[in-house]
């Protein structure tokens, strides 16, 4: 049987200038696995929060004066309200408002106030009953805020998104090397692009933490495909002597996409448009379909001999290099004593 990398050796060149073009191009089928990847980050990201008061209004009328800016007036607000938790981070005593009690205020509480005298204000504390308000000043929303992920009871659901997503790479990596051993290196990214974009834009939209947990999974799974399916093809159209070399350059397309990302979040401060932005346009991939030809090597071991003889004068004809006219005629396979040339067109 017909060895392509035989073919590449001595017929089309290992490295040929087409090759480098369909690296580049395979470079960038990295970028939404590595956008998906990175962007709990920054969608989950975790933001300052304390207890929702309702009497807010009514202390902020007590305590704030009409020349007090709105930050000092939160602050002196939540003096009145949140109780102050020391922590230890390292380089000493840390005092903070704490993020999940709040003091326990009572009509009694508030007139007093009213009238000046903070003395006999409570000051136990009780668990936030009424929600939490969130610091907006860096994100304006992520799914941490959407979804209330704080304090104890709720907290690790932050990381437990992570981890469910990672076991959609560990899935993907089963489902998608059976699936592009079966039918095709182009025809599993097409697949893997098709379910990122769908799986993507409904996470975008989740109406509750638990459908946001579910389809992190399938973007999990259909990521890891993309990926999968760009670093198989650009080892495969390259010759055994620059294998490692294209395997190299792949990775700086996940690169790439840690950058667009840290762009795209600077630009888009609410989670959900991040995550649009980083899922719509890959509409765009659906171009390979015509730019990108199938691995060659996937063909011959399938015994689609006429489909890849196509791709391979394809790539002949753009390194422009001159083939037999049967290529499945090895005659022109040099002996080890013979060396080998690979033909140009003059």
């Amino acid at each position: 049987m017909l060895q392509f990398d035989d073919v590449l050796k001595y017929l089309i060149g290992e490295f040929g200038p087409y090759q480098k073009l369909l690296l580049v191009l395979g470079t960038l089928m990295a970028v939404p696995s590595a956008m998906e990847a990175i962007s709990p980050l920054f969608i989950i990201a975790q933001t300052d929060h304390w207890c929702k008061v309702p009497e807010v209004e009514e202390i902020s009328k007590q305590v704030c004066l009409s020349n007090i800016t709105d930050y000092n007036c939160m602050e002196a607000v939540k003096n009145f309200t949140i109780p102050r938790e020391t922590t230890d981070e390292g380089c000493g005593a840390v005092s903070t408002f704490s993020q999940c009690y709040r003091y326990n205020l009572t009509t009694d509480s508030i007139m007093y106030m009213a009238n000046g005298d903070y003395s006999h204000m409570n000051r136990s504390k009780i668990a936030c009953d009424y929600g939490w308000e969130y610091d907006t000043s860096q994100y304006k929303s992520s799914v941490m805020q959407q979804y209330d992920l704080v304090c104890a009871e709720r907290d690790y659901l932050n990381a437990l998104a992570t981890t469910i997503f990672m076991g959609g790479y560990f899935l993907g990596s089963i489902l998608f090397g059976i699936l592009m051993d079966r039918y095709g290196r182009m025809f599993g990214f097409l697949v893997a692009i098709t379910g990122l974009l769908i799986t993507g834009t409904i996470e975008a939209f989740a109406p509750n933490y638990i459908v946001f947990a579910v389809v992190r999974l399938f973007i999990g799974i259909t990521a890891y495909g993309t990926y999968l399916a760009g670093f198989v093809l650009c080892t495969e159209i390259v010759g055994p002597s620059k294998r490692k070399f294209a395997g190299l350059i792949y990775a700086m397309g996940f690169a790439l996409g840690y950058v667009l990302l840290a762009l795209y979040a600077y630009l888009a401060r609410y989670w959900w448009i991040l995550q649009l932005i980083i899922t719509v346009p890959c509409i765009g991939y659906y171009s390979y379909y015509w730019l990108m030809p199938e691995s060659p090597r996937w063909l011959l071991s399938k015994g689609k001999n006429k489909e890849a003889e196509e791709v391979i004068r394809r790539f002949a004809k753009h390194n422009k290099v001159k083939l037999p006219d049967d290529i499945f005629d090895e005659s022109w396979k040099p002996t080890a004593e013979d060396g080998y040339t690979v033909m140009h067109c003059e």
